[in-house]
């Protein structure tokens, strides 16, 4: 009789290796509905398992996809660092260019910088005129349609 006390009782704390092997008839009932209870539990523990492990799965992609769109930006950002720090000389060089041709003594260098003044201001005042006669020719109202 100890050995289907052994057997029942490594049952209810293990559960059966399969439920084939289950003799419900040589099993106390108190200990069949604990071995019951305790597969439920399990099943619930093995779902809910699944379940976070999905979850976690998720939330790494996620955070992988964060960390590769950083990287893209962070390079990105170095990139455009470098381009206007090179357009940031280019500048200064030709501010100094320009400042040199200013100061000259000689009237033919003060012509030439009045001259491509005159023609920055020329092309500023047309661009400004263009902008200004399509604007007022869009937003005219339209006309009833009834000319002669």
């Amino acid at each position: 009789m100890s050995n289907w006390n052994d057997a029942a009782a490594r049952e209810m704390l293990f559960g059966a290796r399969r439920p084939a092997e289950r003799d419900s008839s040589r099993v106390n009932p108190e200990w069949a509905n604990a071995g019951q209870q305790a597969e439920l539990l399990e099943r619930q523990n093995d779902a809910q398992t699944e379940e976070l492990a999905t979850r976690v799965s998720t939330l790494r992609q996620v955070f992988v996809n964060i960390h590769d769109e950083v990287e893209s930006q962070n390079r990105m950002l170095g990139d455009s660092d470098t381009v206007f720090g090179r357009f940031g000389q280019s500048m200064r060089g030709t501010g100094r260019r320009l400042g040199r041709l200013a100061e000259s003594t000689r009237g033919r260098h003060r012509r030439i910088c009045q001259l491509s003044l005159l023609i920055v201001a020329a092309f500023f005042l047309l661009y400004f005129y263009a902008r200004w006669t399509t604007h007022s020719v869009v937003d005219a109202p339209a006309g009833d349609g009834d000319a002669v």
